[in-house]
This record gives structure tokens, sequence and C-alpha cells, in this order.
């Protein structure tokens, strides 16, 4: 699945989301997945590597986007809390 398809999925997973939203989404999230050189999806944490209130978060994603050219390394996450 690509990056794009696993914010898509996860964003309009209740429904489509307001245009207002889908236009922030785009400049904040999708040109920076575009524009990464490599992206990687982090994969859900095991049991024991969850603090006390952890089963409260499950519907979360976390992308590591890198971006050789431009030097950075940025951590993407896509959680309802």
């Amino acid at each position: 699945m690509r990056a794009t398809d696993v914010i898509q999925s996860w964003a309009n997973q209740h429904g489509d989301i307001p245009d207002s939203l889908a236009s922030r989404l785009h400049p904040e999230i999708y040109i920076p997945i575009r524009e990464a050189t490599s992206r990687y999806l982090l994969g859900q944490l095991p049991e024991d590597a969850l603090h006390d209130y952890g089963p409260i978060h499950i519907d979360y994603h976390e992308l590591v986007l890198i971006d050789r050219q431009a030097a950075t390394l940025t951590l993407l996450v896509a959680a309802a809390d």
C-alpha cells in the first residue's frame, strides 16, 4: 500500500473529510510524501511496548519520510485521540 493510500484511508474512515481540511492535507502531508526520496511505514508496537493508556490509541499510523536532497527526516503520525 502506498503512503498516500494509508493516510487517505485513515482520514476518510468515517466518511469524506471537509474540503477545508482536505486542502490543508495537500501541502502539509501529501506533498512531503511525494517529495520524499524514501518512505517507511512503521509497524504497530508490541503489547509490551505500550504504556498503561496504550490501548486507547489503537488506530494510528507512523510514516518516516526521508528527503535526501533536502537533508530532512520527517515522522508523520496519523492518530485520533
